[in-house]
């Protein structure tokens, strides 16, 4: 049986590989033509998606493979709810600051 972690990571290589194939169009949007370029780069782009991966999936399910998606997910928000704390004391140090 495949584990939570492994369904994790291919989720997140689909989006990121579909993403990375539509370079192209939303580069092209902003008036600038990458695909000439997509083709020298690409190995080692995927190579860094796919390292990425690798380190946001070990970060949230842990090296061994015995966690769920529940913990990870738990996990997962305490980190962003951790981020977002950070960013608030930042903003109330600055508007501490400003007003004195």
């Amino acid at each position: 049986m495949i584990s939570d972690k492994e369904i994790a990571k291919q989720m997140l290589e689909r989006d990121a590989l579909n993403l990375y194939r539509q370079l192209p169009q939303l580069s092209s949007q902003l008036g600038i033509n990458i695909t000439p370029f997509l083709g020298l780069f690409e190995d080692k782009i995927l190579k860094y998606i796919d390292s990425g991966l690798d380190m946001v999936v070990d970060s949230l399910f842990g090296i061994e493979d015995t966690s769920d998606i529940d913990e990870a997910s738990d996990i997962a928000k305490m980190m962003i709810n951790d981020k977002i704390e950070e960013y608030r004391q930042r903003v109330r140090e600055a508007k501490s600051k400003i007003k004195e």
